[in-house]
């Protein structure tokens, strides 16, 4: 299926900065310290990573994201059994058997994340979210309007948004938030994810979102934001319309157990790795 973009190009180095910020440390480390304590405290680091990559797991139960904690845990014990002066190999020594061990289970865990993201297990989906709502959006010069729009009236329970909410959010298509009236869906760009994971304090309301209510209610709110990523002005009620009938085709399809089309549909887009 061939789309016309309708997004501006993203870019986004938040998903480097957790490496950039390691080498960084370790480098500046190894040339004041030296190798000893450089190497102690990239082994610290990676075993911090690892932790930290367990909170996004834990709120979306995405597997590769506990793949990515276990790999960091490995690497992490790796970098602490290794002997300081093989770093440039100064004593020809070899690699304790434990060591290689490790070594051997961190190339295959570095392929396992490369299949994972390039099968887009590890990629969150909002990119594609906007394309597929804009996809049939003609250009307009409508002004963006602030204000939640509604979209229709249906029948389900609690129970199916609850279940359909845990898809969304395992296949990092969207973060559900639960309220005590509806589910709040959220798309999240790459890289976008961090203030929504991370914070103690989640404040989704300036953000884009699907709104389900527990009596059958739709609506929608795109931000000014979400708005200006589109390359055109595009009719901004009819976006909105699109957006909410979106979730609402995803709905379906969900609760018809066809919820790979879902996937498949985002995946025919073929938006980047990283995008």
């Amino acid at each position: 299926m061939n789309y016309r973009r309708k997004l501006k190009p993203i870019s986004n180095i938040n998903i480097y900065l957790p490496a950039i910020f390691s080498w960084t440390i370790f480098l500046a480390v190894f040339f004041i310290f030296g190798k000893v304590i450089a190497l102690f405290v990239l082994g610290i680091i990676l075993l911090v990573l690892g932790i930290i990559t367990l909170i996004p797991y834990s709120r979306t139960k995405n597997s590769g994201f506990l793949v990515s904690s276990i790999y960091l845990f490995i690497l992490s014990l790796f970098v602490f059994t290794i002997p300081p002066d093989l770093i440039f190999n100064t004593s020809g020594r070899s690699l304790p058997p434990f060591s290689g061990l490790l070594l051997v289970v961190i190339i295959v865990m570095v392929a396992w994340l490369i299949y994972l993201t390039v099968r887009r297990k590890l990629k969150w989906r909002g990119s594609e979210i906007y394309e597929l709502a804009a996809a049939n959006i003609s250009e307009s010069m409508e002004s963006y309007t602030p204000r939640p729009r509604p979209i229709v009236k249906l029948d389900y329970t609690k129970s199916e948004l609850i279940e359909f909410g845990d898809f969304l959010q395992k296949n990092l298509i969207s973060l559900a938030f639960k309220e005590d009236t509806s589910i709040i869906f959220t798309p999240i760009k790459n890289g976008e994810e961090v203030p929504l994971i991370y914070k103690l304090n989640i404040d989704y309301k300036d953000r884009t979102w699907v709104a389900f209510d527990f009596d059958g209610n739709v609506s929608v709110n795109i931000t000014k934001r979400d708005y200006l990523y589109f390359k055109d002005d595009l009719a901004f009620d009819e976006l909105c319309d699109s957006l909410g009938n979106l979730y609402l085709e995803f709905f379906e399809l969900f609760r018809k157990g066809n919820e790979v089309r879902i996937i498949d549909q985002m995946n025919e887009l073929k938006v980047g790795f990283f995008t």
